[in-house]
């Protein structure tokens, strides 16, 4: 798509001139040569891990395979995830204890490389008009904007990049019409750790009835499998043992506090409520990772009803970016690109909504970065656009303890820089939606094919010279 085409309008058929089936293999190889080099480099990255979660999966896998109780807010770190979650960690139990950590590595390497895949098929197609050299501008924009996010998971070896992969799979099935299977994925999701959820009132709300039946049952299934497969040996159900651990603990619209799990003061928590009860209620520093940031001193009941009046907020926000559109006149790659706006929305909306969002869950930041720096390149040069992903790059980068310092990284972290930048990433992904649906409207363009649609089995059969 031209810089200066409408959205939704394929600016590279021509009159007169027929795509060849090389057109339609070059996209993807692209995206294939994009996700092995993202997974070899993250497969490096994880093998260069910093303090790593997997002794914390590794444990509660091997208690589940005793039937013995895994959900213990006594030896913390606790395992705080929902039962589904330890499956993925019992195939490792039977390596060598020092096999066990590269093996993961790789994993999550595998894992990277796949996310990044499918956010490429549903980014790639709307670039279609742009230089190649433009494209490699914004491979390097998207890279230096989201890596620091993405280290992250692979750094700790945590289980985030699990839950993205199950999401942008299911994100990438429904925009290909796949509503069970997308639906399906994206309950997987959920049942691996809980935000996600926040996916089934936007499939209700879409009317997208068949996925949000499919995200139920997959979701159901998921969370009882367990309980199938190794019994607690107090015959309870391993999901009523995490929700009485963990979740029965959470007050809407406070910051978590769960023996082993969350202290409501935790300058890692970049949730809304953990942001906002940090500025809102000053503490004794130590000068160490505690500082008193706040602002104004508030009671608790103003902590909560200003946490809960902004949780609104950012649920309008999700509901006005994904209100069910005219999308008649879209190609099927403009079609695919807004649902992956949307999907940017949703994710920025989890990690603020979330009781605990440390900097491992941001990664899926890269899902909101993708979709502005490709609307920058394929539409006019929005100035709200571009401030955003302004604000992210700084507040990512002040985020990094290697360029500010231990001491002053987590001071900064307490302030809720990474909080304010999802706020950002959130606000500017609705943006685009709501930018690009305006465009269309006001387009009058003539019908054209859009080449990486028209021949999905890369044949060359079938296909039309644009009119």
């Amino acid at each position: 798509m031209s810089p200066h085409a409408p959205p939704g309008h394929s600016a590279e058929a021509r009159p007169g001139e027929s795509a060849t089936p090389e057109d339609f293999r070059r996209p993807r190889r692209t995206a294939a040569a994009f996700a092995a080099v993202v997974a070899v480099v993250a497969t490096g990255v994880g093998l260069l891990d910093k303090h790593s979660e997997l002794p914390v999966y590794l444990r509660a896998a091997g208690r589940f395979v005793a039937g013995e109780q895994f959900y213990r807010p006594d030896e913390p770190p606790a395992f705080t995830y929902p039962p589904f979650a330890v499956l993925p960690y019992r195939p490792l139990l039977s390596l060598p204890e020092s096999a066990r950590g590269p093996a993961y590595a790789v994993v999550n390497g595998l894992l990277c490389g796949v996310t990044a895949w499918l956010i490429a098929g549903l980014a790639l197609p709307v670039t279609s008009g742009l230089t190649v050299r433009t494209r490699r501008v914004c491979a390097v924009a998207i890279a230096l904007l989201a890596g620091r996010f993405v280290l992250s998971p692979l750094e700790y070896q945590s289980n985030d990049l699990f839950v993205v992969a199950f999401s942008v799979v299911g994100v990438a099935a429904l925009s290909r019409g796949r509503s069970a299977g997308g639906g399906a994925s994206l309950g997987l999701a959920a049942a691996f750790k809980a935000t996600p959820l926040l996916f089934l009132p936007v499939l209700v709300w879409r009317r997208q009835l068949l996925a949000a039946a499919a995200f139920g049952v997959a979701m159901i299934a998921a969370t009882g499998l367990p309980d199938l497969w190794s019994p607690a040996d107090d015959g309870r159900p391993w999901a009523v043992t995490w929700y009485d651990a963990f979740v029965s603990k959470v007050e809407v619209g406070n910051a978590p506090e769960a023996a082993g799990a969350w202290t409501r003061w935790n300058g890692l928590n970049q949730s809304l409520g953990g942001t906002i009860y940090r500025l809102g209620t000053p503490v004794e520093p130590n000068g160490i990772d505690v500082f008193d940031v706040a602002v104004v001193s508030l009671t608790p009941r103003t902590v909560k009803l200003v946490t809960l009046a902004a949780a609104a907020c950012v649920l309008l926000a999700v509901a006005f970016a994904t209100f069910p559109r005219d999308e008649r006149d879209l190609s099927p790659s403009e079609r695919r690109f807004r649902r992956l706006a949307e999907a940017g929305v949703v994710f920025a909306a989890m990690l603020l909504l979330s009781p605990m969002s440390s900097k491992q869950h941001f990664c899926v930041l890269a899902v909101p970065i993708t979709v502005a720096v490709v609307d920058v390149a394929t539409r006019r040069r929005d100035p709200w656009v571009i401030a955003g992903l302004a604000v992210i790059g700084v507040c990512g980068s002040l985020g990094g303890k290697d360029l500010v310092g231990r001491e002053f990284g987590n001071f900064l972290q307490a302030c809720g820089t990474i909080t304010f930048a999802t706020l950002v990433a959130l606000a500017t992904s609705a943006h685009v939606v709501s930018a690009r649906q305006r465009e269309q409207i006001g387009a009058i363009g003539r019908p054209e094919i859009d080449r990486a649609d028209a021949d999905p089995a890369g044949t060359g059969e079938n296909l039309r010279t644009a009119a």
